[in-house]
């Protein structure tokens, strides 16, 4: 019988607890909640506000699982993290596996490390539902205000908007912050400095930099003071020493780790708190979301015995910091590293730069103050023949000197203006008196503008979040990403404006004059209210002045303080709020206005007469030249991303309506999208809008050739807008729908008109997680979701008129499998078409559909395959499901001795995905052998390898290879094709990683077989797969002997830019991911014996990727080999394939065997 399970709520976190304890001890994890408020509806009843929550379908099984575990054990405990958020998790779990709390016991700490769990266990606890209760009170409210405001947007702004209690409080800020901005006027004024020369008692002569104490406002002041400087006489009139010290500052909250992560590492807030995470549950830092400054009494001393160690006794000073903060949810402890004598750590390069920043504020926080004498000098300026007037302007020289630099040692915390240029006042000066005369060299007046309000950087707005008593901790990072996510707010890319200005230099009795450029204005990285975000703001500030109130917020949080002491029962709390808030939501959805929310007139078209707006559309903001009442209908036009609503002029709108419009550029050159008219020889230009960093995808014609409708992506291919153009005029008609991924979108087919009725058609999406068909109609009207399911239409194959149906390709039955289905287009109710078994296909080939299904749609031929079907041929009246085979391939491999194919499942990296894998025996395989084993990898995009075909998809290749006594695995990772969104997308923003895991589940599943020979281990594949090989044979090099990588990246920066970016995001938005994922800082590690093969004339992976790994190698002194087909591209054709699949083939047979 089970002893004692544990439930915590990550898996990394259960792995790591398990090592602590014995095996009386089983850890589980719970992923998370395994309950919540329902995802579609208010599950609130809004006359008690109780909630109502449910287990959603995912967690089902988990739950099963838990609860049969927790029946066996004799106790249960439960570890999940110590704020409200864990607590609610905890009693979640009591609630829904029906924990008995004599026997449960709630176990806290704030490290994962032996002795913390350890004490934990010795000190149990029952759940604390007041802090439960401050948690359901955050959730009710939250869900109270998004459920309820949402709806009045979408009615009253645009729909598919949302509101939130913080966010929408946060964007404010930055609305408020851009206005000021907007509202500030520059001035010019005149910094003077000045340069003297000092002859010391020896003869050598130094320079003493100084500064005017006075700013002029006009230049004619500059040439005036000047001009009194050709003649003066600069004098030492006073000289000031004074002694400082510096204090180091506390260690890290969750606040200010965010902002120095920001600043020191240029993480977003969100990546800061993701590998703060992997920290803490590797037992590497305490925990992450608090706001206390405490160490606790074994921090100190560890602290103490590491500084005095490292640096000597007169480096320590114990220091405790108080919290100041109220918080009664937050831990007690500051984050620390958990060992204070493990200075490194093994990790990733993220994770070893947060953990080297928390190591190091904390070590500073407990030494000792710096000690600095600071140095004042003052020089009066003398006229000719004269003497300084009193209050006159006179320079200044400051300099510091670091007599005991202390913490500065180690820790500098940085500030949100540390690039505003570096500290004027460290320098050293050289030793002056009082009285003491100085020769001028040069004095220089430079113009620079007045400093108007900034904008908020992610680390600034958490500081100005934290300062409100916005939000807690643990809100900070969702906050920010999710107003980035709802599109209120983004981040700036503008590198700023040229600005000129006047420098005057007064050398011996000459000023001399020179103009000089800079860049001003860049709102890189800074972040900016979109016109929807300004809209948004506007309008809930008009209607709902209190939930948008600064000070209504933080006072809920103290509220939610409250509850979590006992003070205050949180359903009261919730019926006060709820009884002023509702009726303010209807009165508001009730009210009529002439104008809708942000639409604002420019002026009057001057070629029609028609007013001119600009206003919020369906799908973003848009000028329309015409009132909606006219008898005309309203032209419209698309505001691009560098105009704003409430900035452009008319003369800007009216230039949007021009034609042709340039639509990007190709091969240097701008490119045009036109419809060419073959009877005429004439063009038309679509209007298309600003090409800048877009892409036009999945061109379609309407049945009647008189529309033609193109799929649109932003350059983050976050968003995508399917629009329909005029085909006779080119001008826009409408935005028939719009679709936003945080990571990426990836239209890939064009929309399919029913052949009955010209005014619908079929979309393809994955925005449910899973690729599937949505019929609309001409409008844009979304008239219904045709399929769903989890698993994914593979193609649209054509229509059966009479049936009115659809014909489909999807993997329904299996991931592996291919199978037809005719789909009823009202119900959605689909009939199988074949056996239900193996890989169907109705074309012959990707890409040549021709003639497959017939005209009317009634008859197709299915062409498939199974394991052990080498190919079938059957015509199937799709109307009424009977299939007649026409055709059966024999056996290819008839009299060749052939090998074993199998096909199976393991486990993910994230331990939860099955992955598919196939295998190839040696010819006469024999279990008690072992054998050299080959890893053949894709691995990428779009792909997937096994598949319930002939043979599992198994290339001659690996036949070839079986006959000569390999094994043969192949295993398709997250991240290939065929699996849904969230399996496809798990490797964004850092290619080749989560892949690599997978793939070494693989070889962990290898390593347990007794037939597979792990000293003999290799590893192969071309294109992806060979950025995989290298990937493998670098960063596991002493698992793989031998690689053979074909066409490999080696650096995704260097790759074709829609696939790269789509992937990978930019190199500018992604440094992090580009270098991790980069194969020449790995070329050092290389081991094995590595063959990389490429076509001297491949276009899609160019040379240069191999060539500046062998150059990475050279350096690093790795001795990989390399071989060239000259002539030839990405992949080898005809007998130039023979020939590379032999070299392939002999390399291991040289070196593996």
């Amino acid at each position: 019988m089970l002893k004692n399970l544990v439930i915590v709520e990550s898996p990394a976190k259960a792995k790591t607890i398990e090592k602590f304890l014995g095996s009386d001890y089983k850890v589980m994890s719970s992923y998370g909640h395994i309950r919540d408020l329902k995802k579609k509806e208010l599950s609130i009843d809004t006359e008690t506000l109780e909630p109502h929550y449910e287990v959603p379908d995912e967690k089902q099984k988990l739950v099963k699982e838990l609860r049969q575990c927790a029946g066996q054990a004799s106790q249960v405990w439960l570890a999940s993290d110590e704020d409200r958020e864990g607590e609610a998790i905890s009693w979640h779990l009591c609630e829904v596996l029906g924990l008995d709390e004599k026997n449960t016991n709630r176990i806290v700490f704030h490290e994962i490390t032996k002795p913390a769990i350890l004490e934990a266990i010795k000190h149990p606890r029952h759940i604390d539902m007041n802090l439960v209760n401050a948690q359901q009170a955050r959730r009710v409210l939250d869900r109270l205000v998004g459920f309820k405001l949402s709806p009045v947007l979408w009615r009253k702004v645009k729909p598919a908007l949302s509101a939130g209690r913080v966010q929408s409080v946060a964007v404010r800020l930055i609305v408020e912050r851009e206005r000021e901005i907007q509202a500030f006027k520059s001035e010019p004024y005149y910094r003077v400095a000045a340069v003297f020369a000092l002859t010391a008692a020896d003869g050598s002569a130094t320079e003493v930099k100084a500064e005017l104490d006075t700013r002029f406002k006009a230049h004619s002041e500059v040439e005036a003071f000047l001009e009194n400087c050709k003649d003066a006489t600069f004098r030492v009139s006073s000289v000031a020493k004074k002694p400082l010290r510096r204090m180091p500052a506390p260690p890290f909250t969750t606040s200010t780790l965010q902002q120095e992560a920001a600043r020191k590492l240029g993480f977003t807030v969100s990546q800061t708190m993701m590998i703060a995470q992997r920290l803490y549950e590797s037992g590497r830092i305490t925990y992450m979301r608090t706001d206390s400054v405490n160490l606790s009494t074994l921090c100190l001393a560890a602290s103490r015995d590491e500084i005095v160690r490292l640096w000597g006794e007169r480096y320590s000073k114990t220091r405790q910091y108080h919290t100041h903060a109220k918080g009664a949810q937050e831990a007690h402890e500051a984050i620390r590293p958990t060992y204070m004598d493990a200075t490194t750590i093994d990790g990733t390069a993220q994770e070893k730069r947060l953990y080297d920043l928390i190591w190091k504020r904390t070590a500073a926080s407990q030494m000792a103050d710096a000690e600095i004498e600071k140095t004042t000098v003052a020089i009066a300026i003398e006229p000719a023949g004269g003497k300084a007037a009193a209050g006159a302007p006179q320079f200044t020289a400051t300099g510091e000197v670091v007599k005991f630099d202390g913490f500065l040692k180690v820790y500098r915390e940085s500030s949100d203006d540390d690039d505003q240029g570096a500290d004027e006042g460290s320098r050293l000066l050289p030793p002056m008196a009082e009285g003491q005369e100085l020769q001028r060299r040069e004095v220089t007046a430079t113009e620079r503008f007045s400093q108007g309000p900034v904008r908020y950087t992610e680390a600034s707005l958490v500081h100005k979040l934290e300062e409100l008593g916005i939000g807690r901790p643990s809100t900070y990072a969702p906050t920010i990403s999710t107003i980035q996510q709802r599109d209120y707010v983004h981040k700036g890319d503008h590198k700023g404006e040229e600005r000129q200005y006047t420098v005057d230099t007064l050398k011996g009795k000459v000023v001399t004059q020179k103009t000089r450029t800079e860049m001003a204005g860049s709102d890189k990285g800074k972040l900016l209210p979109t016109d929807i975000g300004i809209v948004v703001n506007d309008f809930l500030m008009k209607y709902f002045p209190v939930i948008m109130d600064y000070n209504f917020t933080a006072k809920v949080e103290q509220k939610f303080d409250e509850i979590a002491e006992g003070g205050e029962k949180w359903t009261d709390m919730m019926k006060d709020f709820y009884r002023d808030f509702e009726p303010v939501v209807e009165k508001t959805l009730n009210t009529r206005s002439e104008h809708k929310a942000g639409e604002r007139e420019l002026g009057t078209d001057p070629a029609t007469g028609k007013p001119v707006f600009v206003k919020i559309g369906r799908y973003g903001p848009v000028v329309q030249i015409g009132a909606a009442d006219d008898n005309d209908k309203p032209r419209f036009a698309q505001l691009p991303s560098d105009k704003g609503m409430e900035t452009i002029t008319l003369a800007e709108a009216l230039e949007l309506f021009k034609l042709p419009r340039e639509l990007g550029e190709f091969e240097g050159h701008k490119v045009t999208v036109g419809v060419y008219d073959l009877s005429t020889g004439k063009t038309v230009y679509l209007d298309a809008g600003d090409p800048t960093d877009r892409y036009f995808t999945n061109i379609a014609w309407s049945p009647d050739s008189k529309t033609v409708y193109m799929i649109e992506l932003n350059r983050d291919q976050t968003d995508m807008a399917l629009r329909s153009y005029d085909a006779a005029s080119g001008k826009r008609k409408a935005t028939l729908y719009t679709e936003h991924d945080d990571k990426y979108v990836q239209p890939m087919t064009p929309i399919a008109f029913l052949p009955w009725d010209d005014t619908k058609f079929l979309l393809q999406s994955q925005r449910d997680g899973y690729n599937h068909l949505y019929l609309f109609d001409t409008e844009g009207r979304e008239l219904r979701q045709v399929t769903s399911g989890k698993w994914v239409v593979i193609d649209l194959v054509g229509f059966n008129k009479a049936k009115k149906s659809a014909i489909i390709l999807s993997n329904e039955a299996s991931p592996i499998q291919n199978n037809l289905y005719a789909v009823d287009l009202k119900s959605g109710r689909r009939t199988l078409l074949d056996n239900g078994r193996g890989m169907h296909a109705a074309y012959f080939g990707r890409g040549d559909k021709g003639g497959m299904l017939s005209a009317s749609g009634k008859w197709l031929f299915d062409h498939y395959t199974e394991p052990d079907v080498p190919r079938d041929i059957c015509v199937t009246n799709t109307t009424t499901a009977a299939s007649n085979r026409i055709f059966s391939a024999p056996d290819p491999w008839a009299g060749y001795a052939v090998p074993e194919y199998s096909c199976g499942t393991i486990k993910a990296a994230d331990d939860s995905t099955d992955l598919y894998f196939r295998m190839v025996k040696p010819i006469g395989f024999d279990p008690a052998k072992k054998y050299p084993t080959v890893v053949y990898v894709y691995g990428g995009p779009n792909v997937r390898n096994v598949e319930a075909g002939w043979h599992y998809a198994s290339r001659s290749w690996e036949t070839y290879m079986a006959q000569k006594g390999y094994l043969l695995f192949i295993l398709d990772n997250r991240g290939s094709s065929d699996r849904g969104r969230d399996f496809e997308q798990a490797t964004f923003r850092h290619l080749g990683q989560e892949e690599m895991k997978d793939q070494m589940r693989g070889v962990a599943y290898l390593k347990s077989l007794a037939y597979v020979d792990t000293t003999r281990m290799g590893v192969h594949g071309w294109s992806y797969g060979g950025f995989m090989t290298t990937s493998l044979m670098t960063t596991y090099p002493d698992v793989f002997k031998v690689g053979v990588a074909g066409g490999p990246v080696i650096d995704w920066k260097w790759y074709e830019v829609m696939y790269g970016e789509r992937y990978m995001d930019t190199p500018e938005a992604n440094p992090e991911g580009y270098a991790q994922t980069s194969l020449l800082a790995k070329a050092k590690n290389l081991k094995g014996k590595l063959q990389i093969i490429i076509g001297m004339n491949d276009p899609t992976v160019v040379p240069q990727h191999a060539l500046q790994f062998l150059n990475a190698c050279e350096e690093a002194g790795t001795q990989p080999d390399f071989f060239v087909y000259p002539g030839e591209g990405h992949n080898m054709r005809g007998h130039k394939s023979v020939h590379l699949h032999e070299r392939i083939t002999q390399y291991f047979e040289d070196y593996l065997k």
